[in-house]
């Protein structure tokens, strides 16, 4: 890599910048003025690969031609500045005084820094597919455990009615011993029964309450219902102590408490 210095004239540098331009050489330009005429010129640097410096000299030796002008000297530093009278002189101008050296390594740092944009959206890029796949993989766990925590709450709900059904068939075998044989013993295991239907049934409401939209109305009925099947059970205590009474009246009770039982269930 070499670096070359180019002192022009102001009135070629412009013409030199855009020829230098067209072959895709690089300059930068400095103000500076020449040490005999005291004028204005610049200063190029252009930085070049070593087979084309031959080149960059020959752009340059084309668009600084020399040429001949007529300029005043500056009076002398020492004597009288009156008596002096400067007489224009023919110079010479133009061209260009040129030097290059070895140069550091080039780093175009444009180059550099578009690398390291593509590889900041790279990274970005990666992370967003990280972040996309971290979301789509909860979402997936998500609906696994919501299809699961529904799985295990149809489960149980099957479960509770096929123990509801088995509760329900077991009071209608009780309920026939009770108005068939009258015993007291009969009756508090018929009461212990419907008591233990209504909490599952009750707890089985609970449930699909939490799974279900269910009115306000729905909770006061089915109080309303346990009320009504305190009442018979009450009812059919008398009923069954009561000898008087024969056992259609006692099978009548039985089938009032099992048709609430039955509403409080569905």
């Amino acid at each position: 890599m070499k670096l070359i210095m180019a002192v022009v004239q102001d009135k070629d540098t412009n013409q030199l910048i855009d020829a230098l331009s067209e072959d895709n050489f690089k300059t930068t330009k400095l103000s500076s003025s020449g040490g005999f005429l005291k004028e204005g010129n610049t200063t190029l640097m252009i930085g070049c690969e070593d087979e084309h410096v031959d080149e960059a000299l020959q752009i340059i030796r084309d668009n600084c031609s020399k040429r001949e002008q007529m300029v005043s000297p500056v009076s002398p530093m020492g004597g009288s500045a009156e008596s002096y009278i400067p007489r224009p002189v023919n110079v010479e101008v133009g061209g260009a005084q040129c030097l290059y050296y070895q140069s550091m390594p080039f780093i175009n740092f444009s180059k550099v820094l578009k690398k390291v944009g593509k590889s900041c959206m790279k990274i970005s890029q990666e992370i967003r597919t990280q972040i996309d796949a971290m979301k789509k993989n909860e979402s997936q766990t998500k609906n696994a455990a919501k299809n699961f925590d529904q799985m295990v709450r149809a489960q149980s709900t099957q479960l509770q009615q096929a123990e509801l059904q088995r509760l329900m068939t077991e009071l209608s075998q009780q309920g026939q011993r009770v108005a068939r044989f009258r015993f007291f013993k009969d009756l508090a295991t018929y009461k212990r029964l419907v008591r233990r239907f209504v909490k599952e049934a009750v707890d089985y409401g609970m449930k699909l309450k939490q799974s279900h939209s269910f009115l306000l109305d729905g909770d006061n009925r089915k109080l309303t219902i346990v009320e009504e099947i305190d009442e018979k059970l009450v009812e059919l205590t008398d009923t069954v102590l009561d000898q008087e009474k024969n056992s259609i009246e006692v099978l009548d009770l039985i089938g009032e408490i099992k048709g609430l039982l039955m509403n409080l269930y569905t």
